[in-house]
């Protein structure tokens, strides 16, 4: 029995993770857009971003009837992260540069404005609300849908990590 509960947990565990970094990963959190953007930061063109992305979510996991509002509110709480996460690293970008762009450079505003930058992602209370109401979402999903997500996500991991 102990073994079981340990393999459910372990499994239910991988899912939580797995619609984390599935649903984090294509919501903007990375720096590299599907369709590979790279252009100047555009907030309107960010919003368009995440609504082709949640539709594409929706579509992959089959998302019922049922499953959508808890699943457009969780989305919605990605997309204020992946906001705040995204506006922080342009602005703190931004300062970077402002610093280098001053003639003599300043490499102590430089060092600063680079410090702020490493520190401008949304803090840790917030990412592990995300997390629980992710687990949450996950365990409302049929089992079908979580060996997708499980799938997806162990073909991101080994993509990422070898």
């Amino acid at each position: 029995m102990h073994r079981m509960f340990r393999f459910f947990t372990r499994r239910r565990a991988l899912g939580a993770l797995g619609i984390v970094l599935l649903l984090g990963s294509t919501l903007g959190l990375q720096g590299c857009f599907r369709g590979h953007w790279h252009g100047r930061y555009d907030p309107a063109r960010f919003d368009e971003h995440l609504n082709d992305i949640q539709a594409d979510i929706a579509d992959e996991l089959k998302i019922t009837d049922a499953q959508k509002p808890a699943f457009d509110a969780l989305m919605a709480q990605y997309r204020q992260v992946a906001r705040q996460w995204r506006d922080g690293w342009h602005e703190t970008g931004l300062d970077v540069k402002q610093a280098l762009e001053r003639e003599p450079t300043d490499a102590a505003a430089v060092g600063g404005a680079l410090k702020r930058r490493i520190h401008q992602r949304p803090d840790d209370t917030t990412l592990e609300r995300l997390i629980d109401e992710s687990v949450a979402f996950y365990n409302t999903l049929s089992p079908e849908q979580q060996l997708d997500v499980r799938d997806r996500m162990l073909r991101h991991l080994r993509r990422r990590l070898g």
